[in-house]
Parts: C-alpha cells; sequence; structure tokens
C-alpha cells in the first residue's frame, strides 16, 4: 500500500510540497504546544511565547526538510538561507499574531485568540516561505554542483 502511494505519479510530482507540509505540521504543532504552555506559564507577552517557539521549531524544521524536501546539504550555505528566510518568516508570523490577538480576535478568550492568530500566521508564513526557499535552495544547490 504505502509503495503504491510513493510510486504514485501524482506524489511523486508534489512530493516536496507534500513533504514540506507534513514536516510543517509536525512542527506547528511543536510550536504550538511550547507557546500555549509559554504564555499560560512563565511568559504574559504572546508575541514573546511565540518567538520562542518559532526559534525551537525552526531547527527542528530545518533539520527535517533540508535533505528530505530541498534535496540539500547540511552546510553553513544551506543554514544560512534557512535563516535569512527564518527571520522573514518570523517577522510575518508575528505581525500576525499581534493583528489576530489584539485586534481581529480581540472578543474571544485568551488561548482561543493566540491559536487562531498563530494558525493563520502559520499558513500565510507556510506558503511565502516554501516558495522563497525551494528557489533559493535551488540556486544553492546548483550553485555546488557547479564547483
Amino acid at each position: 500500500m504505502i509503495e503504491k502511494i510513493l510510486n504514485n505519479k501524482l506524489y511523486i510530482k508534489y512530493r516536496e510540497l507534500l513533504t514540506y507540509i507534513l514536516y510543517s505540521g509536525i512542527t506547528a504543532v511543536i510550536e504550538m504546544l511550547i507557546g500555549l504552555f509559554l504564555l499560560n506559564t512563565f511568559l504574559n507577552d504572546e508575541v514573546l511565547a511565540n518567538t520562542i517557539s518559532v526559534v525551537i521549531g525552526t531547527f527542528i524544521h530545518y533539520f527535517l526538510v533540508t535533505k528530505s524536501t530541498f534535496r540539500s546539504k547540511i552546510t553553513i550555505g544551506s543554514l544560512a538561507v534557512y535563516l535569512i528566510t527564518f527571520l522573514l518568516g518570523l517577522g510575518i508570523q508575528n505581525s500576525v499574531v499581534w493583528l489576530g490577538f489584539n485586534i481581529l480576535f480581540v472578543h474571544f478568550p485568551e488561548n482561543f485568540r493566540f491559536v487562531v492568530s498563530k494558525a493563520v500566521s502559520l499558513i500565510i508564513s507556510f506558503a511565502i516561505m516554501f516558495i522563497i526557499r525551494k528557489i533559493l535552495y535551488a540556486w544553492l544547490n546548483k550553485k555546488n554542483t557547479n564547483l
């Protein structure tokens, strides 16, 4: 059954995206749990809780997707690409979390506001980061094969 799925033409065509979605989903759950834990125990600041959870999730995600999704080696160059795009994604996520938590969902309970704001921020940053990383990793892989 699994072999049939892995050999499916549609799966092969979208393997990078599907793998990225799977690993992003796993990382998103980890980030959400860390963010909620921090918000409910140590911190009273949704943006700081989000930032800490995203930083932890970033390193988990980097190791999961670099080789399997983008077929790149774990090198200083691939780490630089990932960290640069991470900073962009962090800015996007924190902006969306702040907007959702403080403006869009202000009439809902705090935990709900955080979860919904975080979910929206993940969806928006997911799409942008996948496209940018795909382009940059392709460039990096091409550059490394030309050496």
